[in-house]
């Protein structure tokens, strides 16, 4: 069967993405819209109110014909108000009273269309598409939160922390217009999951360079930054989402990605705690804190887009990670205490080495996980009927049934 006809809602999405960065100080380029939204299915006719297929007869003139056609194409597009009315305009003057029934029936069935499909708009958070509806809340959740920000930056720039009716007015006002922005903002968009994920884990990410670089900088002003900071998660947050919606990842290959990160961070962290250079210089441990955190990311990026993961089996393995620099710790505590003089180094090269284990012996134990749905190896089946235009005798056409779905 044909699939429904697919929408790329590129001027609200562009919209939104142009709207959170002007509240985080950054103009960017409008994205390219993807994986539009597609129709919501066709509702599945209850015994109440399936059309039995009639044979129609010359009982009509063409224009009835033509109507009720129309009305079941327009029906099939997901078009059900218009569908409603041309049925209703059938219902009233066909002569036939097979077509006039049908038609009476299919007009009910239309006025109860997006709610037996399961959705209204795309992006409606009442939607049943559980997939769209996560990704569009997590995306307005964080834009909110990083409007929030955008706040705080903008009171220290502007220099009025001891006028607290400007302070009240500069943190509302940001997150009301990063609230209100994402909302209606992505209105009629569809945001996956993996894509909304992927938008969180570039904002994430953009706040850990934006800390370290201006660590490395040495900014002489609060102002700079926290500007600084803003500028790189609105920059993460926009790559983010446009890497979502290009490559359409899983929530644990997303996650998988962001843990991959800040092991490279750690992992530089606990490595300068055993090796302790006499004179490291701040800016250079920074510097180098920030290669290591790229670094990994970027290798985690591509070491992951093969892997089948669920989200549980990443998260466990994650806090596996976790688990294992606490035991290490624990072990050195309590075998040297606080005050030996090798307390650090032996921290440092216990926590690397439980982090690492953590992580190890996390990815065994969860071996045994159900992968992602995307990777499930069980057929999926999904069936429904939907009203259809049926070839009748001697050229002409009758309503009808079809089975729609994946066998």
């Amino acid at each position: 069967m044909n699939k429904p006809p697919v929408h790329a809602p590129t001027r609200r999405a562009a919209v939104a993405i142009l709207l959170l960065s002007a509240l985080l100080l950054l103009s960017t380029t409008a994205f390219a819209a993807g994986d539009a939204s597609p129709r919501p299915a066709a509702p599945l006719p209850t015994a109440a109110t399936r059309a039995t297929v009639a044979v129609v007869d010359d009982l009509d003139d063409p224009p009835t014909r033509s109507t009720f056609r129309r009305g079941m194409r327009l029906y099939l597009e997901g078009d059900y108000k218009a569908a409603a009315k041309r049925f209703g305009d059938v219902a009233r003057t066909s002569r036939d009273p097979d077509r006039r029934a049908a038609a009476d029936r299919l007009r009910g069935l239309s006025l109860r269309g997006p709610a037996l499909a399961g959705a209204g708009e795309a992006g409606d958070l009442t939607s049943s598409d559980e997939d769209a509806v996560s990704g569009r809340t997590s995306f307005i959740l964080t834009t909110t939160l990083a409007s929030l920000y955008a706040g705080v930056v903008l009171t220290d720039i502007l220099n009025v922390g001891d006028d607290p009716r400007l302070v009240v007015l500069l943190l509302t006002g940001s997150t009301a217009g990063g609230l209100l922005g994402s909302i209606y903002g992505t209105r009629g968009i569809r945001i996956s999951s993996s894509t909304g994920a992927a938008y969180s884990s570039g904002i994430i990410w953009g706040l850990v360079n934006g800390g370290l670089i201006s660590a490395a900088i040495d900014y002489d002003t609060t102002e700079a930054v926290q500007t600084t900071i803003l500028l790189s998660m609105a920059a993460g947050g926009t790559a983010g989402f446009l890497i979502g919606r290009r490559y359409d990842p899983t929530r644990a290959q997303v996650h998988a990605t962001g843990a991959a990160g800040f092991l490279g961070l750690v992992t530089a962290a606990f490595s300068y705690m055993v090796v302790q250079p006499e004179e490291p210089g701040f800016r250079r441990v920074m510097l180098t804190h920030l290669l290591a955190y790229n670094a990994a990311t970027a290798l985690g990026a591509y070491a992951v887009k093969d892997i089948d993961w669920s989200l549980s089996r990443s998260r466990l393995v994650s806090l596996s990670g976790v688990l294992g620099a606490v035991a290490g710790w624990s072990l050195v505590t309590l075998i040297l205490g606080f005050d030996s003089d090798n307390t650090v180094r032996a921290w440092g090269g216990s926590m690397l080495a439980g982090t690492w284990g953590g992580v190890a012996m996390g990815i065994w134990l969860t071996g045994g996980m159900a992968p992602d749905k995307r990777f499930s190896r069980e057929p999926a089946t999904e069936v429904s009927l939907t009203p259809t235009i049926l070839p009748a005798a001697q050229g002409r056409t009758a309503p009808g049934l079809a089975v729609v779905g994946r066998f």
